[in-house]
């Protein structure tokens, strides 16, 4: 066959198929881009961006410039969290350099769950100024998962003042997901590493003290004072190591009770109803709680009844709160119909709120027909809840049941997070039309939050809706921006979503003459706007009045060079050089200071230049 000739061309379904069937998920799902044969019989297969994904699909997609305009911030963080999940160190490289973002904890510590040894050594060595490794909540996340090697990293790196620490901690997370192997070593490593970790912790403190005294003396020596304190006695360095070994017996102290904490933990997965006779009341009830809803759903019942045997005469009422942190058990009513057999009454109410936590609709009515009460104000968190878990089923549960919903409260705060889903559901279940005789609750408000989430499609959503006569007009409403708010510039800047503010100006809004959008930019402090600045300014949006003092706000709050060059270069005023001077120097927590330093020293004599026209000017005049 001619090299020009594509072979694919030829492929017949079940071969492809057959291809498809020895890759990984990722891979079968970029036979997609092959022709469009492939394409239409592999529709159903998706990019997973939190598994490998194969470097050229990766590139075609965030390689480009602009591939994460459209994306708010929200949305940019989350690529960097799913794509470092996937333990590719290249494409997270790239995502990062796409998203515009910087790395935080919580990517470090999804890359910790995910078993991504790689990216986690990654993200660690490129967290931003100011932010530590908590190495143990990577290690906990680690063996939650069973993830051995990441908390072997985490071990590796903690120090050896952490160590036992880290140990314990994953030792906690091994054990609350039955990993009796990890959970083992981990006694094991901690056992072995307390002394030392105890030790170097005092001697951390000591030297803590130790530094103090000698500041102290140092300030009255420079004080002069007439009467100076007696530098060290022996007496003074007896009690310095009185206190650091009883430091040590401190630590072994608290470690010994953790250790305890972590045997009653192994007991309660490997043991039976005799190793649990001495446990005490605390341990019991947690353990039927765990037993109940923590358990398989073959196995719960066996085990909840292993821990009834242990101690019969136990009250285990308590494990109905308990359901209320695993709301993911999706037959939790089979569980609690064991519990009510086995004697346990649910209780009408045990805490403010109880009912309020509860996001499950089949448990919350198996509650409320056990005779629980609810009252507004639970029914008002509840409500909060489901709006920010999307869940609808318990949104359509409330209003089937007749609460008294707020639905421009709900499309408000959907609208703040983009949910369009849940804005869907508001319209519907409440019968709004743009045609109805008492309106809807698409308020103004509704539309500048929408545009402060980012989120395109639902800036659209709303927009058509709010505003239908715009789109009747054949768009001339749109181009004359009528109705919309000049406020809503700075709340889509504030998103970070270039092509939210571009939509603004699609829509003719109005531009405020003030230059609120770029003040709130300088205030947000958060790096990530920066690339909005042109933006706003291409669209048409003034400087205004604040300018002469904007220059030196980006200084302050960390603006990269590139966009502090870009302000001059478009003839952004500036009034007080001194200002920018003084911020300059005061940028030491970014990593670009020292560069952004240089260059303000390096606008000197421009300035006297300009000073000089300017002064000449005045004198023609």
């Amino acid at each position: 066959m001619h090299p020009a000739v594509n072979a694919s061309l030829v492929w017949a379904p079940d071969y492809v198929q057959r291809i498809a069937s020895f890759l990984e998920p990722n891979e079968a799902a970029c036979l997609r881009f092959v022709n469009k044969a492939t394409a239409q019989l592999f529709a159903g297969l998706t990019i997973r961006l939190s598994q490998p994904v194969p470097r050229w699909a990766f590139q075609q997609r965030w390689a480009l410039e602009g591939s994460c305009r459209a994306l708010p911030r929200t949305k940019r963080l989350k690529l960097l969290e799913l794509t470092a999940r996937s333990d590719d160190v290249a494409n997270l490289e790239l995502a990062l350099a796409a998203a515009g973002v910087r790395f935080t904890h919580d990517h470090l510590v999804a890359a910790a769950a995910a078993g991504a040894v790689l990216c986690c050594i990654y993200i660690a060595n490129h967290l931003p100024p100011g932010n530590w490794v908590q190495w143990p909540d990577l290690a906990h996340a680690a063996a939650k998962n069973g993830h051995g090697a990441v908390v072997t990293l985490c071990l590796e790196n903690c120090g050896a003042a952490e160590r036992d620490l880290v140990a314990w901690v994953a030792g906690y997370g091994a054990a609350e997901a039955g990993h009796v192997a990890l959970l083992e070593a981990m006694l094991a490593e901690a056992r072995a590493s307390w002394k030392g970790a105890a030790k170097a912790r005092a001697q951390a403190r000591a030297d803590a003290r130790a530094e103090a005294r000698e500041e102290a003396r140092a300030e009255a020596r420079a004080a002069r004072e007439a009467r100076s304190r007696p530098s060290s006695s022996g007496e003074d360095e007896d009690e310095e190591w009185e206190s650091e070994e009883r430091a040590v017996e401190e630590w072994e102290e608290e470690q010994a009770e953790d250790h305890a904490a972590v045997l009653s933990l192994l007991a309660r997965i490997t043991g039976g109803a005799g190793e649990m006779h001495d446990w005490s009341g605390e341990d019991l009830r947690g353990a039927m709680s765990a037993a109940v809803y923590g358990s398989s759903p073959v196995d719960w019942a066996a085990n909840a009844e292993l821990v009834l045997a242990a101690s019969p005469e136990m009250n285990y009422a308590g494990s109905y709160a308990y359901a209320v942190a695993v709301q993911s058990c999706a037959d939790v009513v089979p569980r609690f119909e064991w519990l009510k057999a086995h004697g346990f009454k649910a209780p009408a109410r045990t805490y403010h709120g109880y009912l309020g936590r509860w996001t499950n609709p089949a448990a919350l009515r198996w509650l409320l027909a056990e005779g629980a009460v609810m009252d507004e104000r639970d029914k008002r968190s509840l409500e909060s809840d489901a709006m920010r878990d999307v869940n609808m089923p318990l949104l359509n549960y409330m209003h089937q049941e007749g609460w008294a919903l707020d639905p421009t409260y709900i499309a408000r705060w959907s609208a703040i997070h983009g949910h369009l889903s849940v804005l869907q559901w508001v319209w519907d279940a409440f019968g709004w039309t743009t045609e109805s005789p008492s309106g809807h609750g698409l308020t103004d408000g509704v539309f500048t939050s929408v545009c402060r989430c980012g989120c395109v499609e639902a800036m659209r959503w709303v927009y058509e809706r709010r505003w239908p006569e715009g789109l009747q007009a054949g768009g001339s409403g749109q181009r004359q921006g009528q109705g919309l708010l000049p406020s809503a510039w700075a709340e889509a800047a504030l998103s970070g979503c270039e092509a939210a503010v571009e939509l603004l100006g699609e829509w003719g809004c109005p531009v405020p003459a003030d230059g609120d959008p770029y003040l709130k930019l300088s205030e947000s402090h958060d790096h990530t706007v920066w690339s909005i600045l042109p933006v706003l300014h291409r669209m048409g949006v003034p400087l205004g009045p604040a300018a002469p003092s904007l220059l030196a706000r980006c200084v302050d709050v960390g603006a990269p060079l590139p966009t502090l060059e870009w302000l001059l270069a478009e003839g952004c005023p500036v009034t007080d050089w001194d200002l920018v001077e003084q911020n300059a120097r005061g940028r030491w927590r970014y990593r670009d200071a020292a560069e952004v330093e240089a260059w303000v020293q390096e606008q000197r004599p421009r300035r006297r230049r300009r000073g000089s026209r300017s002064r000449v000017k005045r004198r023609r005049a």
